[in-house]
């Protein structure tokens, strides 16, 4: 009895095996990889597109490097979905979209223009704001050095947070917002004169929580440890002291951890502060005196 003939999809799979060679796991990867992105292509299968995700997410987790010559496939899938302004799940999109950075590093720098349009256009829902700050520090520690050329678009857009209205959503974008300014390393010095007033109000604006006034005041600590902070110190310094007397616990620790950092970088052009310091310091022991 003869053989029927191979279908087409059997000739190319074993084609695809033969051009593999010696590398079978590519090949099997390149297969799973494609059936998943099938899914996530079909509008249909809307309820499953979460699940391939994590699916995907957990092949880049296992796999690592491995994974990368399937990114010109992966990332514009992934753009698809945070894209899908229908979808109710656009922010685990663009959180596993930052973990897949995170994991793939620096290989991300040929979609970099693209997933920049993404965050652009996300940005307007100020529901995304926190992940995509997660998504922007995760791509800006990915590429280091790098990343400088994007800062131009990027810090204008970050600032853009202190315009939102008060409460905890902005609260916990604002903690985010910070720590992606230390991502940017030694670069953030040109924009110092930006984003220096924007962390200075928080430190001494009431309405802001504890915890985003704390961070303010870390951030200023972390800036002076990568940058040269004393053309500015007075501007730091002043707010400092004034919210000294009615900070408490971490919050002052941290005002203070600051305060020494700073003392570190001037040396002895300082002791135009301590004056200043030693009335204040007056006053927290003994809250009824005035100065």
């Amino acid at each position: 009895m003869e053989v029927q003939d191979k279908t087409p999809a059997a000739k190319a799979l074993q084609q695809s095996v033969k051009t593999v060679g010696s590398q079978p796991d590519v090949f099997y990867q390149s297969v799973v990889f494609q059936a998943l992105l099938n899914i996530l292509a079909d509008a249909s299968l809307a309820t499953k597109h979460p699940d391939v995700i994590e699916v995907i997410l957990s092949i880049f987790k296992t796999q690592g490097l491995k994974c990368v010559p399937f990114l010109p496939q992966v990332i514009p899938a992934f753009s698809a979905m945070c894209r899908a302004s229908h979808s109710r799940h656009q922010n685990f999109y663009v959180k596993q979209m930052s973990l897949i950075v995170q994991i793939i590093g620096s290989h991300i720098r040929n979609y970099l223009d693209d997933v920049f349009l993404l965050t652009r256009e996300l940005w307007s829902n100020p529901f995304l704001r926190l992940p995509i700050v997660e998504l922007i520090e995760s791509l800006a520690n990915a590429m280091g050095a790098e990343f400088k050329p994007y800062l131009p678009s990027v810090i204008p857009q970050l600032l853009t947070i202190f315009d939102q209205p008060e409460g905890n959503e902005r609260s916990a974008t604002e903690v985010r917002v910070f720590q992606a300014m230390l991502s940017f390393g030694s670069a953030i010095e040109e924009y110092l004169h930006l984003i220096l007033p924007y962390i200075l109000s928080t430190i001494e604006r009431p309405t802001a929580s504890t915890e985003s006034r704390k961070v303010a005041v870390v951030t200023i600590g972390d800036l002076a440890r990568r940058i040269n902070l004393a053309e500015s110190v007075s501007r730091i310094v002043q707010p400092l002291v004034r919210t000294l007397p009615t900070s408490e616990g971490q919050f002052r620790h941290a005002i203070m951890d600051t305060l020494c950092i700073l003392l570190l970088q001037l040396g002895p052009d300082f002791a135009v502060f301590v004056p200043r310091l030693r009335s204040v310091s007056a006053h927290v022991q003994n809250p009824s005196m005035t100065y």
